[in-house]
């Protein structure tokens, strides 16, 4: 039931958003909460968020780097932004097994609510389980630019020559399951 502002900056502006919650590799639990800023949950086994409101003008929910089997749960939640709600990079052929699950939630955002950045090689050895990200959203409203964003990062690019669009979206579609009933996409 708390309500979260960032603190007054110390010094000059840095760049970028700045962030009022930074999880790294532990669990983060939020019920009936209003973020007035960025979240970062970086190798959080578990994020779960229940009847939150997420209200900024240029912030997000930045997944970072996913463990195996990391949940990140949104239930009943409000997101008002003009950036990104969830953000996070592939660079890991062995993650797999991570579920992003929206159930129930509203979001009005000026950009691309889910966006995925490609930073790192596609598959592992042939013995080590495929990369899987599951998304399941169930009953939500989405008033925003498309859905989902996909970016090629420049730290693929140093590795990789860029993936035209047909294999760019063969590479999406192997790095996510899309799992959707009841939503609205306005």
């Amino acid at each position: 039931g708390m309500e979260l502002h960032p603190a007054p900056p110390i010094g000059p502006p840095a760049s970028g958003g700045r962030n009022i919650v930074i999880i790294y590799g532990a669990p983060l639990r939020a019920a009936n909460c209003r973020f007035r800023g960025g979240i970062r949950v970086n190798q959080s086994p578990v994020s779960a968020f229940h009847n939150c409101e997420f209200i900024f003008d240029n912030g997000n929910v930045d997944g970072g780097r996913f463990q195996p089997g990391a949940r990140l749960i949104f239930e009943n939640c409000l997101y008002w932004s003009k950036g990104y709600l969830v953000g996070f990079y592939h660079d890991d052929p062995l993650v797999h097994d991570v579920a992003i699950e929206i159930k129930r939630s509203t979001f009005l955002s000026g950009y691309t609510p889910i966006w995925l950045g490609l930073r790192g090689p596609l598959s592992g050895p042939a013995d080590e389980p495929p990369t899987a990200i599951r998304l399941a959203i169930s009953g939500s409203v989405f008033d925003s630019a498309p859905v989902l964003g996909f970016d090629q990062r420049p730290e693929f690019l140093a590795k990789a020559a860029e993936l035209p669009p047909a294999e760019s979206e063969a590479a999406l579609f192997s790095l996510l399951q899309w799992q959707g009933e009841r939503n609205v996409f306005a």
